[in-house]
C-alpha cells in the first residue's frame, strides 16, 4: 500500500458493485445458507459489532439472500475498501487519483452474477461485440453506451490524465458511477465504509 501510495504516477481505481458474486453465485455449498451463516461470517470480520454490521448491510442490500449478503460484505472487504484505502493513502501522499464504481449488471444466467468481478473488462476495452462476450455480460441494450462511457474515460485518462470527473479527495470522495446512471456521487455508502475503519 505504501509503495503504491507514494507512486506519483496518476491512477484511476475502482471496484465492481458485486465483485464476489463471480466466486459465490454458483457455489452449491452456499445455496442453503441462513441467518446463522450470515452471523458466523460477519462475526469473523466484525466480532462484537457483527449485529450492527449485518443491520447496515441489510439496509443497503434489502433484496438479497443470506449468501448474497455475505458476498456483499466480502466485496467490500476484499475489493472496494482496499481500493478506497489506496485512494486515501494516495491523497495523503499528494498522488493524483480518481475513483469509479462499476455498476453495470450482467443479464446472463438470469442476472445471478450481478456486477461481478471481471465484468468491467469488456466494457473498459470496448470489446462487448466480440464473439461470446454476451455469455458473460448478457445482451442488454445499454451495453454499448456503458462501454463507450468507460472506454472513453480511460482513453482520456491515458492521453491527458483527465478521465472526466474530479480527483478523489477524502472530504467529498467523488466517485464516478460507470453504468446505467453515469453520475458522480460523493462518499458512496458512508455507513458501510465506516464499518471497516
Amino acid at each position: 500500500l505504501e509503495t503504491s501510495a507514494m507512486d506519483d504516477r496518476p491512477l484511476v481505481i475502482g471496484a465492481n458493485t458485486d465483485e464476489m458474486l463471480l466466486f459465490t453465485a454458483f457455489d452449491q455449498q452456499r445455496s442453503g445458507w441462513t441467518d446463522d451463516d450470515v452471523q458466523r461470517e460477519f462475526g469473523h470480520r466484525f466480532g462484537h459489532n457483527a449485529d450492527h454490521a449485518i443491520a447496515m448491510y441489510r439496509t443497503h442490500r434489502p433484496d438479497v439472500d443470506p449468501s448474497q449478503l455475505v458476498s456483499a460484505m466480502q466485496t467490500d472487504e476484499l475489493f472496494r475498501r482496499p481500493a478506497q484505502r489506496l485512494a486515501e493513502a494516495r491523497v495523503a501522499a499528494s498522488s493524483s487519483t480518481w475513483m469509479y464504481s462499476f455498476e453495470q449488471r450482467s443479464t446472463a444466467f438470469g442476472g445471478m452474477l450481478g456486477c461481478c468481478h471481471g465484468l468491467d473488462i469488456p466494457f473498459a476495452f470496448d470489446t462487448i461485440e466480440a464473439q461470446g462476450v454476451e455469455m458473460f455480460t448478457g445482451d442488454g441494450p445499454d451495453r454499448s453506451t456503458v462501454a463507450d462511457q468507460f472506454a472513453s474515460a480511460l482513453v482520456s485518462f491515458a492521453r491527458n490524465h483527465a478521465p472526466g470527473w474530479d480527483r478523489f479527495d477524502v472530504d467529498r470522495r467523488p466517485t464516478q458511477r460507470i453504468g446505467p446512471d453515469p453520475s458522480v456521487i460523493h462518499d458512496p455508502e458512508p455507513a458501510l465504509r465506516e464499518l471497516w475503519t
